[in-house]
């Protein structure tokens, strides 16, 4: 580093740009909460994309500007005003972002983002050769420990209050440098903290599916995983719920319950009611009449395993059957803390009754890890429509739905025990196939005689066994729909072979209308966990509206597909405007062909390494969920370790120098590959270890990976020189965001 440089750069900037990195942090996947919360999940992924787009678009104008370091004190201010700004506009236009919510989403979170990448680019460009590397280790590092504090702060504080306050790094950046603005960022932080205490600015106040002015909750609690809210009986009549609550009623189910009833619920979209248990079950005998519970009758089970046990009707019904022994899996902790304590007088703490074993757990983490085997496993419409937060990583993703997953679970069965699985009557046929290729995979040489399907109004529930379903079971069954009023639609009875024609088709493998309608004709397995999504983003707007209008999907999951394939043209039109284009009048204006040849292999080079970090991450976070059992843990332990690890070996990058990355970055791809192809292994080996061991293991792995791919970009920048350390961020940045979108 020459004398020159050390003058320009000071500890201030340092500071500047670690908290920035932060602040893009703890701001961007706030962002993914609240947006699954006002507009439905997949908008977090859009979020997620806008603000990388924000971050890497400065990169181009910054390289155009004259002397645009004097602009790095108002950056910081805008910073630090822009994002509560955004997330107050976020939560308060909720039902504009319903309707219109490309466009708004954009315009809402650009200016916010664009003044962090501003200033995350501007100390960039301040650090001249070698300090480079110094400046880009803050960056990574700043980044990584934010990840790792954001889950913990999640569980504590409101995810909007916890977003907006973002905006006081920036603002204590500047209060550290020596700038004319200082007491106007002190200001403005304390009005920021102010706003922060008060509260109602950043409240809520409409979920993507109802008003909260008019519907207002009793009870409000943010997590990683969900915002939970719950109703009592009049918000519950408000949204429509009728008094003797069914996911499925049967035609024969009493009309009248007395019963109370409070809505529980996920992200304002995926609710369960917390039923009135007064410790007799007697008044709840009409839980026979859901169809959920057909599972419970054919074959009565002792033990039971509950995935996604909720507010707890479940749980219930497995009481009402006779089960004695209950495992009560709920993923999110805090549901079960609202139901046993908060709600114990309604609920009467089914969680801790006699014979239930509340376990706050991912479900398939748990059944890998406990010994017992099952009468029955039941996973009853198990979609929380949630960003969680891994936020980009979790577009729609679900690893209950999986080859793999069914597998485990048919293998968890004692002999005779039964899969009981119930969702809603379009996602029948793709829930049959699933089944049928798990069972063909856990060695079942004729599935169709392992499988049955009963329905009632909008929902469907079913049935595998390793075990066939033989003419005894079939003529139970049949007793049993004709006293709840049930409809068994496979197999069908004799007589009846077009009551079901595309549950037939699946589960005798014949897929030829799947084609024809332009769906997905294989299973989702975990190297694709993707159940709910059954059309290619690729595919034409006419496949989409054609699947729209058929029985084969549900308009929700198919907006996920659209908001992806708007997400996609968004992203290139934008690289286009604000970063192609100025590439081509840049090189239009240079004379030097040698110059424009070196920058020209300087942004394959940078766009490169954007690009492969990004898809290289995206797989990582998707892949340790299994392992480490929840999404939020795979998030934090993935992106906290990669990020340190490139901080540590961005810190030292100058030491191994430009010749010796043309050496040793050759480790690189063999790293990755020998990853790709040794985790699997890895974790077969590991699963039943403790969870802070796997936590340790994951890092250990990680670390040393993130450390080898932090060499590049410093290592890069001192390749290329500093006149276009501007545009190479911009490149980098671009085809990260295009990465991701991928």
């Amino acid at each position: 580093m020459t004398p020159d440089s050390e003058a320009r750069l000071d500890s201030s900037d340092v500071l500047a740009i670690f908290l920035a990195s932060a602040a893009v942090m703890l701001f961007q996947i706030g962002l993914t909460r609240i947006l699954s919360v006002v507009a439905w999940y997949h908008f977090a992924f859009l979020a997620i994309s806008v603000v990388m787009l924000g971050i890497g678009v400065p990169g181009v104008w910054l390289a155009y500007a004259k002397r645009p370091e004097r602009h790095l004190g108002w950056l910081l201010l805008a910073s630090g005003v822009c994002i509560p700004v955004s997330v107050a506009l976020i939560v308060k236009f909720g039902a504009v972002l319903v309707v219109e919510s490309v466009g708004y989403i954009v315009a809402f979170i650009l200016p916010a983002t664009i003044s962090l990448g501003a200033v995350i680019c501007l100390v960039l460009m301040k650090a001249e050769g070698p300090a480079i590397t110094r400046v880009y280790a803050a960056d990574l590092v700043g980044a990584g420990l934010a990840a790792i504090l954001l889950v913990p702060l999640m569980h504590q504080f409101p995810t909007p209050e916890l977003a907006a306050s973002a905006g006081l790094l920036p603002l204590f950046a500047l209060c550290f440098k020596r700038d004319v603005l200082r007491p106007l960022a002190l200001v403005v932080g304390l009005a920021l903290v102010g706003t922060l205490w008060q509260g109602d600015l950043y409240q809520v106040t409409h979920s993507k599916r109802y008003d909260e002015k008019f519907v207002q909750p009793i009870y409000e609690n943010w997590s990683p995983t969900a915002r939970i809210t719950v109703f009592d009986e009049r918000g519950y009549r408000q949204m429509g719920h009728s008094p003797g609550f069914s996911w499925g009623r049967g035609s024969r189910a009493p009309l009248n319950q007395a019963l109370r009833h409070y809505w529980l619920d996920q992200d304002g979209g995926a609710g369960t009611p917390i039923t009135e248990f007064t410790g007799d079950l007697a008044p709840l005998s009409n839980l026979l009449y859901d169809v959920t519970t057909v599972g419970y009758q054919l074959r009565p089970p002792a033990s039971v395993a509950i995935i996604g046990a909720g507010g707890g009707r479940d749980i219930l019904s497995a009481l009402v059957a006779g089960a004695s022994d209950i495992d009560a899996v709920e993923l999110n902790p805090h549901i079960i803390t609202a139901v046993s304590e908060d709600f114990r007088e309604l609920s009467g703490d089914v969680y801790h009754r006699p014979g239930v074993n509340a376990i706050a757990s991912e479900g398939r983490s748990f059944l890998t890890h406990t010994d017992k085997r099952f009468d029955l496993i039941q996973i009853s419409l198990i979609d929380s429509w949630a960003a969680t937060a891994a936020g980009a990583f979790a577009l729609a993703e679900n690893n209950l739905y999986t080859v793999e997953a069914f597998e485990l679970y048919l293998d968890k069965l004692t002999e005779g025990g039964i899969l009981s699985t119930s969702r809603w009557l379009p996602e029948l046929p793709r829930l049959v196939l699933l089944a049928r290729e798990s069972l063909v995979m856990s060695g079942v040489e004729d599935p169709t005689e392992h499988m049955v399907v009963v329905v009632a109004e909008l929902a469907g529930t079913l049935l595998v066994s390793r075990t066939p379903f033989g003419s005894e079971d079939l003529q139970r069954l049949d007793g049993i729909d004709a006293d709840r009023g049930f409809d068994r639609l496979y197999p069908p009875r004799a007589g009846d072979v077009d009551a079901a024609p595309f549950l037939v088709a699946t589960a005798e493998n014949s897929l030829s209308w799947m084609e024809e309608l332009g769906l997905y004709t294989k299973a989702p397995t975990d190297d694709s966990p993707y159940f709910f999504h059954v059309v290619s983003p690729f595919g034409s707007s006419e496949v989409i509206e054609g699947t729209a209008r058929s029985v084969t999907t549900r308009d929700i999951n198919l907006g996920s597909t659209v908001v992806l394939k708007q997400a996609m043209w968004t992203v290139t039109i934008l690289a286009i405007l604000l970063f192609l284009l100025p590439f081509v009048f840049r090189t239009r204006e240079s004379r030097n062909r040698e110059r424009i040849g070196d920058l020209a292999l300087a942004s394959v080079y940078f766009a490169a390494i954007g690009s492969g970090f990004m898809l290289f991450e995206n797989v990582l976070v998707q892949r340790f969920v299994l392992y480490l059992g929840h999404p939020s843990y795979a998030t934090t332990v993935v992106i906290a370790t990669l990020l340190i690890g490139m901080g540590i070996g961005a810190s030292g990058a100058h030491r191994v120098g430009v010749r010796g990355l043309q050496r040793v970055g050759l480790l690189a791809p063999l790293a990755l590959c020998g990853l790709a192809f040794g985790l699997p292994l890895l974790f077969a080996t590991t699963l039943g270890w403790p969870h802070a061991v796997r936590i340790a293991v994951s890092c250990a792995v990680l670390l040393p990976m993130g450390g080898l791919l932090g060499l590049f970009f410093p290592l890069g920048m001192l390749r290329f020189g500093d006149t276009s350390k501007p545009w190479f961020w911009a490149i980098n940045g671009v085809f990260g965001v295009v990465a991701s979108v991928l």
